[in-house]
């Protein structure tokens, strides 16, 4: 062969190497941490990108926003890359070899600078598995979070907010849960991803019976203590969960995360009447809503009235009003309406919380919208010097929301994150009441002669 063919073809062979080599530093797929450079401070990024069926997809998390494996839509062409958050976040930069700088922007404007190195993961301390478990006929599917350390371990239920959540409404605190060696399980609630049954039908009595359920399924598994299971409920999930403890004593503990205790129908107003605000409805407008709201409770509980609420109702939508659809709810029936009234508008969580003797945590945002917490605080109190209950602790976090998130105060930061010493609370109170692996026992009852109410009030 001659020598410049020889040589022709070397080249050919070493540009091809070059090319793959290339190609593999511009490779998007693996796991990449960073930081998002705000003004005020940084905050930790984590992405993971993998391509299936040639699109590429990712997740990404940023703990201090209790963010957790939220999905991303990702779009590369090699160097440029935009991925997005589901709530109109985009990260828009570069990948040069293992790294990706680029721009934070929200709603068009761009905001901070990150950046994101490859990097080899940290192995999780737990394994995911995942799990069925029924409540009479309805079959409910979740994920099981079990510490690698070696059990049995102590265990919570999972109970999210309102609405159709599945489990990855509460993954952030699921993960948190079992680093910190107690199993956590979350779960799709009933019709909702894999679970049957309907959610939008079901009462309270239904939800706590779902909660009971996983805690009875938690309670026959090897791996898991039996008396150590408890529920954490947020916001819907902490008006339910006192009902499944008020009717089990196998509920060893319970963690109310801003879940209103007043009745539903005096939270429904409060939250109407703070959204109405925040949308610029006059104070004269909230009041009409507030008292079209008291009339229709007052139909749907003694079944009086419907003739002429109904007449109100087609004259607000003649004059289409823009309050009723969007905030108050008009019912389409008397029937609707009763039954509504029996299975969520007449429930009053307080009164279940009087019969809750098992430790309780209640952690609040001062600043919630949503649940009324200074009313919340003070049924609870009440309610346990009637259940005898000493073992409590009731904390309000200054400026935090209905989450237990801080929002920026001035241009410095742009990201909310969650309030001060959250996470400290929470996981700090469960590992005293609980026995995790390679600890010591708590000391229960030294633990149940306090009672403290802490944070703003």
């Amino acid at each position: 062969m001659k020598p410049w063919i020889i040589f022709t073809a070397l080249l050919i062979v070493l540009g091809s190497f070059h090319s793959l080599a290339h190609a593999a530093e511009q490779s998007l797929e693996g796991h990449w941490e960073g930081v998002i450079k705000q003004p005020g401070g940084e905050l930790k990024v984590i992405v993971d990108f993998k391509k299936e069926n040639d699109k590429t997809t990712g997740t990404i998390e940023i703990p201090a926003a209790a963010v957790f494996k939220w999905p991303l839509q990702v779009d590369y062409k090699s160097p440029a890359l935009d991925f997005k958050l589901p709530i109109d976040v985009s990260f828009v930069g570069e990948v040069s070899e293992n790294s990706i700088a680029g721009k934070v922007s929200s709603f068009g404007n761009y905001l901070d600078n990150f950046n994101l190195k490859r990097t080899a993961p940290t192995p999780l301390p737990y394994k995911e598995e995942e799990v069925r478990f029924q409540n009479g006929d309805v079959m409910l599917a979740g994920t099981l979070y079990v510490p690698l350390t070696k059990g049995p371990h102590p265990a919570v239920f999972l109970l999210q907010g309102s609405g159709d959540a599945d489990r990855e409404a509460e993954w952030f605190y699921a993960d948190q849960f079992a680093r910190r060696g107690i199993a956590a399980l979350t779960y799709d609630k009933r019709g909702v991803g894999a679970s049957t049954g309907n959610w939008e039908l079901a009462s309270f009595d239904d939800f706590a019976g779902d909660a009971l359920a996983g805690i009875h399924y938690l309670q026959s598994r090897k791996d898991i203590k039996p008396g150590q299971v408890g529920l954490y409920g947020r916001s819907h999930g902490g008006m339910v969960a006192p009902l499944a403890a008020a009717r089990s004593r196998d509920v060893a503990f319970v963690i109310n995360f801003s879940g209103n205790v007043s009745p539903v129908t005096r939270q429904i107003i409060y939250d109407n009447q703070n959204k109405m605000r925040a949308a610029g409805f006059s104070e004269d407008e909230i009041a009409h809503a507030v008292s079209f709201m008291n009339e229709k409770y007052k139909v749907g509980r003694t079944g009086r009235g419907w003739t002429k609420f109904k007449a109100k109702i087609d004259e607000l939508e003649s004059r289409h009003t823009n309050w009723l659809a969007d905030y108050v709810g008009a019912p389409k029936s008397l029937d609707d309406l009763q039954f509504f009234w029996q299975v969520q508008f007449s429930y009053n969580p307080s009164r279940a919380w009087q019969k809750v003797k098992c430790p309780v945590l209640g952690v609040f945002g001062e600043k919630d919208t949503s649940t009324p917490v200074k009313e919340s605080i003070s049924n609870m109190k009440r309610a346990f010097k009637r259940a005898g209950n000493k073992d409590y602790l009731l904390k309000v976090f200054p400026e935090a929301d209905h989450a237990l998130l801080y929002w920026p105060k001035d241009e410095s930061t742009h990201w909310p994150v969650l309030a001060e010493g959250v996470l400290d609370t929470m996981m700090n109170w469960v590992t005293s009441h609980v026995t995790v692996s390679g600890t010591a026992a708590p000391k229960k009852q030294r633990a149940r002669r306090k009672q403290k109410i802490v944070g703003a009030q």
